[in-house]
């Protein structure tokens, strides 16, 4: 190059922002396509899905129980809009829980021996890993402790030691022509303290949640670029006032304004470039690592940080547009300047 940048202090300055930029340009777009395959896979998953819960008190005989889940399953099959009615049973009750209790146990209680015998014949409490041996018949399932006693009050709290878990029955349904306030009240008169629950109250939190995250990563990629243009103007205008002299005598000797400018423009490109792939590069090995570590890191969510072909393309066309908007904003500020010292 004609004009001497090699003791210009943006030659340091600029690659370590633009490299900053690029990275959290890499982050932010890998989020905004890992929420947009979660959005896409939770309406998939959860809209035309539904569940009826019904309630199982400690006082009612389990035989009870089981005419409220036909019950409902009756009500469910003569319902215009159901596709599928299918109960849950209490072995995949205990699988769905066991996640969210950590170390607890299963304790399964005959409430008809309460009735019949003595106080050591009234509960039987035996514990089992979570999802683990069926439950004898006549008994319920009931929530307890490792060391949980029902006769200790030591250890029976009278909380979640002697928790209830209801029933359930999962649903599919054809929304468009399924009526959900006409089957909650046929339900209610059907099986009473029985509720429909088609998920999408909480769904539409979580779409809602997903979609701000979304626009708040789409804004820093904004501002990642208004930081970068910046950079570089900024840049620009202090290598032009630092070679003024060289400037002026380019002009003298009929060099024109765009060749001068190209010249500018050549090398914030090549910094910008450097800066770019060194970013880019550092944003692909955080995204591989939580890719390799989201089991553990999100477990439940199902976000996958793992970019598909078209997410790894559009992660990779950010460094070249990155390189691209330097340009141009080298070369618009270049011919701007140029045209006041003329």
């Amino acid at each position: 190059m004609i004009i001497p940048f090699a003791a210009d202090a943006s030659r340091k300055i600029v690659p370590m922002i633009i490299g900053g930029m690029v990275f959290l340009a890499v982050l932010s777009l890998a989020l905004a396509l890992s929420l947009m395959r979660l959005s896409h896979d939770w309406q998939a998953d959860l809209v035309g899905g539904a569940t009826v819960q019904i309630p199982a008190p400690s006082d009612l005989p389990r035989e009870q129980i089981e005419r409220h889940v036909k019950a409902v399953l009756d009500l469910l099959k003569n319902t215009p809009g159901v596709t599928r009615a299918a109960p849950v049973s209490e072995a995949e009750t205990q699988s769905l829980l066991a996640p969210w209790f950590g170390d607890t146990a299963w304790e399964s209680r005959n409430p008809h021996r309460q009735s019949q015998g003595t106080e050591s014949q009234g509960t039987e409490s035996r514990v089992t890993e979570s999802g683990g041996k069926k439950l004898p018949k006549g008994e319920s399932l009931r929530l307890g402790g490792w060391n949980a006693n029902p006769n200790d009050p030591a250890t029976n709290t009278g909380d979640w030691f002697d928790l209830p878990i209801p029933r359930l029955v999962d649903v599919t349904i054809d929304p468009t022509q399924f009526d959900a306030e006409k089957f909650r009240q046929n339900l209610a008169a059907k099986v009473p303290g029985a509720s429909f629950d088609d998920h999408l109250s909480w769904l539409g939190g979580l779409l809602t949640l997903a979609n701000s995250l979304q626009i708040l990563a789409i804004l820093v990629l904004i501002l990642v670029g208004g930081v970068a243009m910046l950079t570089v103007a900024f840049a620009t205008h202090s290598g032009m006032e630092i070679h003024r002299d060289v400037i002026q005598v380019l002009h003298m000797m009929g060099a024109q304004d765009k060749f001068i400018a190209a010249n500018f423009v050549r090398y914030q490109a090549g910094l910008a470039l450097k800066g770019a792939l060194g970013g880019g590069g550092l944003g692909l090995v955080v995204i591989l690592g939580l890719s390799l570590a989201q089991s553990r890191l999100f477990p439940g969510i199902g976000l996958d940080f793992g970019p598909s072909w078209f997410g790894f393309v559009g992660i990779l066309s950010i460094i070249p547009l990155m390189v691209g908007l330097t340009s141009l904003t080298a070369w618009r500020t270049a011919l701007r300047l140029l045209q006041r010292l003329a």
